[in-house]
């Protein structure tokens, strides 16, 4: 069986006949792909590697053979982390990201692992402004698409997509799949019957809410960036007033350009009826029609499944479905599929298994809708980082400001030097784009900082000073040189505003040049 989800791995199962030969289940082994297909490609050599998977309707990783005739996997979404976090750590200094705000297709370039190939980014017109360290590439992903309101995709082909929901996924403004009890598995102009055998509804409001507030960064010019996001209320409460259930999300490194935009995403997992909706359906290859992540029509009066706002023809018939979501699919694999091992290499070697695959029955399994267990509504899901032991990783590195250091600099005796600061240990914010002097406060940061900078000679500068120049102008000096230590620091607390310079110099007057190593830290207070 093959479960596909939104936005997360899924996982597969397979089997082969006992008379299967051992050079075909020899062929399987672990990180290699089992491609499924339609209806089957035959001979599987005479086409391309490029041809096979754009045929594809299911490509997953190989994880495990619990017996030699039995393969496990994930989706190729597991390429972007595993539920223990692993994966292609981002663990480059400073983290991801170019130091100032980056649009979606900026991130997507940055973020995807080179185990898949560049897809379709539509930009959503926000940006983001920040830095990933020791996270998965799908943690970074869920984080930025929150923050600039969108959804990413791993088609089977192995290219990632990114966009607004409704770019992705065109059928969340017209769905072209109609689940009905009556439906019966046929077409009728752009519209897709599926035969549903069954059909459960739960109802609950358990999390409902009604409008969603962002607590973000602090130093956005403000002690705490708000955001928000407000719902359509269509509930009373004992007074006949509006229902109010807000939420307020704990999310202290969300810059305060994007905290609308996070609102509107959490907002959009919480602010309606938890209708969790088990169907099940005899549809041969629902992906060719349908896949996760698509808005559906379903219609079912007596389980209270219809919006009178929405109507369409269907069988000549004039019905009122609800349009709902499909977060999930599980499906079988049956006869008149194409089956195939795919061992990567400069040419990739396809393996034909179809011949000796355990073809399965049964029905298609849809969860629409979103219950009250859907791990999407986990609010440990809703961080920077959630996987493996990675939250308690990321608190660790969690750095506000600016954190930077320089190697050692050559300082002539009695000349007055600019440090130049050459590695951003932290630059979350983009005060700096790196190997340059000077620093500017980003725009929306302006606030109190704490400012120190402390460095350390190679020898005696016998009288060294520190001088801090803030916007052209000597804002605070201090000793630079200590006797035995030969270190020198400066330490203040100033308000910067968006636009405001900073730089450090320093001068000697050892008997000759020599060299400084220095630290420079800016933290919001």
């Amino acid at each position: 069986m093959i479960t596909q989800r939104l936005m997360k791995p899924g996982r597969f199962n397979l089997a082969l006949t006992e008379d299967a030969p051992y050079s075909v289940w020899a062929a399987v082994a672990e990180f290699d792909h089992i491609v499924i297909t339609p209806m089957r490609l035959t001979p599987i050599t005479g086409y391309s590697d490029a041809n096979i998977l754009a045929s594809s309707i299911y490509t997953g990783v190989v994880t495990a053979k619990p017996t030699p005739l039995s393969f496990e996997g994930q989706g190729l979404e597991w390429w972007l982390g595993t539920d223990e976090g692993l994966g292609a750590l981002i663990t480059d200094v400073g983290g991801k990201g170019s130091g100032g705000a980056d649009t979606l297709a900026t991130w997507v370039t940055l973020l995807r692992p080179a185990s898949l190939s560049a897809g379709t980014v539509t930009n959503t017109g926000t940006s983001l402004t920040y830095n990933f360290m020791f996270q998965t590439r799908r943690e970074a992903l869920d984080y930025v698409c929150r923050a600039v309101g969108a959804e990413w995709r791993v088609n089977p082909s192995g290219t990632l997509d990114a966009a607004a929901p409704a770019t992705l996924f065109p059928t969340a403004t017209t769905p072209t799949a109609v689940i009905t009890r009556r439906a019966g598995s046929n077409n009728e102009g752009a519209l897709n019957g599926f035969d549903v055998s069954n059909m459960n509804q739960s109802r609950s409001v358990n999390g409902y809410t009604t409008k969603v507030f962002i607590a973000g960064r602090t130093g956005d010019g403000a002690p705490i960036a708000i955001g928000s996001s407000t719902g359509a209320n269509v509930y009373k409460d004992l007074l006949n007033g509006n229902v109010a259930l807000e939420r307020l999300v704990n999310a202290p490194a969300t810059p305060a350009a994007n905290t609308n935009a996070y609102a509107a995403s959490m907002l959009g997992l919480f602010s309606s009826v938890r209708r969790s909706i088990d169907i099940s359906s005899d549809t041969y290859a629902v992906p060719l029609t349908t896949k996760v992540g698509d808005t559906v029509w379903v219609f079912d009066r007596d389980s209270d499944l219809y919006d009178s706002a929405n109507q369409i023809v269907w069988r000549g018939e004039l019905i009122a479905p609800i349009k709902l979501r499909c977060k999930s699919l599980t499906w079988p694999v049956q006869a008149g599929m194409g089956v195939y091992a795919r061992r990567s290499g400069g040419t990739p070697v396809y393996t034909d298994l179809t011949d000796f695959v355990q073809w399965e029955t049964g029905a298609t399994v849809w969860e629409v809708g979103a219950a009250d267990s859907d791990v999407d509504l986990d609010p440990a899901q809703q961080g920077g980082a959630y996987l493996g032991d990675n939250p308690a990783v990321n608190q660790r590195n969690k750095f506000a400001g600016v954190l930077l250091t320089d190697a050692a600099q050559t300082i002539a005796a009695s000349t007055l030097t600019d440090i130049t600061w050459g590695t951003e240990v932290s630059d979350p914010d983009g005060w700096t784009a790196g190997g340059i002097a000077t620093l500017t406060v980003p725009s929306g940061f302006g606030g109190r900082y704490a400012v120190s900078f402390v460095n350390i000679w190679a020898g005696d500068p016998t009288t060294a000073t520190i001088y801090c120049i803030v916007n052209g102008a000597t804002g605070a000096a201090g000793s630079g040189g200590d006797s035995f230590f030969f270190e020198g620091a400066l330490s203040f607390i100033r308000t910067l505003v968006a636009g405001d310079t900073v730089k450090f110099q320093v001068t000697q007057r050892s008997a000759g040049n020599l060299n400084v190593t220095s630290r420079l830290e800016i933290a919001p207070v």
